[in-house]
């Protein structure tokens, strides 16, 4: 009896004691470089679009990408999606570099003199990197820069023992915050509201019912479809009229 104890507590300790080991690898970045974002200097505004974990070719980035220069066409907006594959790619670890793609790309901003505005859009784990970019550019511009972010389906872990992190903290920089979502796809940590932002939950939106896309890209089909120049041009909305974590469902 007394040996069986000894196994059970063995391994008890042993799968803590990896779980403690993972969450601390999940916590460590990359150390990496990034090609810069090569805008204009003269850009005044921009909307950048971010993909998730494996997302470098993902066909509703793609398709966001076209949708916004098309809407916003003979607009002073620059679009540009973002590619950070291969730092994406690593699931355990892409909260961490994603954190850090958002500080460094930050960073290259507010390098940009005439700047004023910035739409974020962010799929998935993307949702990483528009907190820091935010808080580094707002930092180091020396001057007011309006940052609107959008979060689709965003995937919120931090480690391994914080799927609630991102539903507590996203959004907490941020001129205009909102977020879509829907609450019954099987990716983790993607289906509760954001506390930070204005929710918009398409579970039961529109072709839902017909879409073979899969759960977890339906909120960025959602949007890609029903995207329009009022909703994305940086500066469109704010929180008088959408506060933050309120949810409509549609």
């Amino acid at each position: 009896m007394k040996q069986w104890r000894k196994r059970v507590l063995y391994a008890m300790a042993a799968l803590l004691g990896g779980t403690v080991l993972f969450d601390v690898y999940a916590r460590i970045p990359a150390s990496f470089d990034l090609e810069p974002l090569q805008l204009d200097p003269g850009t005044h505004s921009a909307v950048l679009l971010f993909h998730g974990t494996g997302g470098r070719n993902e066909p509703t980035m793609l398709a966001l990408e076209a949708r916004a220069r098309s809407v916003l066409g003979g607009r002073d907006v620059a679009v540009l999606r973002y590619v950070w594959s291969p730092y994406s790619d690593n699931r355990f670890r892409a909260a961490v570099n994603g954190e850090r793609v958002g500080r460094l790309l930050g960073a290259d901003l507010a390098r940009l003199p005439a700047l004023e505005s910035v739409h974020i859009i962010a799929h998935s784990a993307g949702a990483y990197i528009p907190g820091p970019l935010c808080e580094t550019l707002k930092k180091f511009a020396g001057r007011p820069v309006r940052v609107d972010i959008t979060y689709v389906d965003p995937i919120g872990f931090h480690g391994v023992l914080d799927a609630g992190w991102g539903a507590r903290n996203f959004g907490s920089c941020g001129d205009y915050v909102e977020a879509f979502i829907n609450t019954d796809d099987p990716v983790p940590a993607t289906n509760a509201p954001l506390a930070r932002a204005w929710n918009v939950d398409v579970t039961a939106a529109g072709r839902k019912s017909t879409y073979a896309g899969g759960g977890h890209r339906w909120p960025m089909q959602y949007y890609v479809d029903t995207v329009s120049p009022e909703e994305i041009l940086p500066g469109a909305h704010s929180h008088s009229t959408r506060p933050r974590g309120a949810i409509e469902r549609r």
